[in-house]
């Protein structure tokens, strides 16, 4: 027995949960209709994928002949400028920046499951006025296996990821600072 969108529903509840989990109910609020409905699945969908970064810009690669979506936030930007003053405090190259590498593999990780769908994390280390411009562009084309609820659930993750990271980075460094501190005085 099959039942008509039933993996359609269950997907949106596990998104609406995640980010309900993550604190972010404005986002259920302003992409998810007033019923779960196998017809709204897509809004709901591509309301969360556009929504999760701060910013969404979509565009068609023609390279690629897909389309891509290029999202930045302050998060990203943040985490880029840790990394770049983590590099020079260690004098590492870009390629050898544990927080380079880390980023890499965690977006790997969420969206290496399907052939048609491509990323691009263009994390920039090297000033702190390029590092404000990092970005996450995902480049998707449509099939079966590369479906809408799995790639906003993967952004979930990546944007969830980031943010802690971003806290972890910034506890070590005040407890550094405040070692410096006390050795000072």
């Amino acid at each position: 027995m099959e039942i008509e969108g039933y993996r359609e529903v269950i997907s949106t509840l596990e998104i609406a949960k995640e980010l309900h989990d993550m604190g972010r109910q404005n986002l259920i609020k302003s992409c998810f209709f007033d019923e779960i409905c196998y017809d709204y699945y897509y809004e709901n969908m591509l309301g969360v994928i556009d929504s999760v970064f701060a910013h969404c810009y979509h565009d068609y690669d023609e390279d690629y002949e897909c389309e891509a979506h290029i999202f930045s936030d302050e998060l990203i930007s943040n985490y880029y400028i840790m990394a770049h003053e983590h590099g020079r405090k260690h004098k590492l190259t870009h390629d050898t920046n544990p927080y380079v590498t880390a980023a890499k593999n965690e977006v790997s990780r969420r969206f290496s499951y399907c052939y048609s769908l491509d990323w691009a994390l263009l994390g920039y280390t090297k000033r702190k006025s390029t590092a404000r411009q990092s970005k996450l562009i995902v480049r998707f084309g449509i099939c079966e296996c590369c479906g809408f609820d799995r790639l906003a659930y993967g952004l979930l993750q990546v944007y969830k990821w980031f943010a802690g990271e971003c806290a972890k980075i910034e506890k070590a460094e005040n407890k550094n600072n405040a070692k410096a501190v006390k050795i000072a005085e």
